[in-house]
């Protein structure tokens, strides 16, 4: 590496550009000594400066869905609510079932009920329901097999309710 490029690459280093151990790296290496005449040591600011933290940029990355299943869920909730409570309210989930019905909530917002898939002819099946968006809700038909992403809410009468309901597939 030649002189220019080793003295830029610390450069750019201390601007808090590149990674710190990145630019001790090169601070004490043979090279960069002899690019910057006869110095026997490294510079004390180069190694102080490249020592400090660089803050990262945030990056907000989408939360991950954990796949539930609905009678799975609602046992747990008729084991012990407080524990199901803490364990999945407000909880990102996502599961697959049957279209059991499409009703308007009494907002006026279209609702989805779905019955796990195995128990798609059982009509006392555990099941779950969710607002969803008009537009989805219009690509729905009774009996169809799909899969959701939703928030869980709470349990009413034997009921998974969630909340912000997306159709996946």
């Amino acid at each position: 590496m030649d002189k220019i490029a080793l003295i830029t690459f610390v450069a750019i280093g201390l601007l808090g550009l590149l990674p710190p151990a990145f630019i001790v790296a090169i601070a004490i290496s043979p090279e960069f000594r002899e690019a910057l005449g006869h110095m026997s040591s490294v510079p004390a600011t180069a190694v102080k400066l490249a020592a400090k933290p660089v803050e990262a940029p945030v990056v907000m990355m989408p939360e991950a869905a954990n796949y539930i299943d609905i009678p799975f869920v609602l046992t747990e909730y008729r084991n012990n609510e407080l524990n199901a409570e803490e364990k999945y309210k407000g909880r990102l989930i996502e599961t697959k079932g049957v279209v059991d019905r499409i009703t308007l909530s009494w907002a006026g917002t279209p609702s989805l009920s779905l019955r796990p898939i195995e128990a798609s002819n059982n009509p006392f099946a555990d099941n779950m329901t969710c607002d969803i968006d008009k537009e989805a809700a219009r690509t729905l038909a009774h009996g169809q097999q799909v899969t959701v992403r939703a928030r869980v809410k709470d349990v009413t009468l034997g009921v998974l309710v969630t909340e912000k309901c997306e159709i996946v597939k």
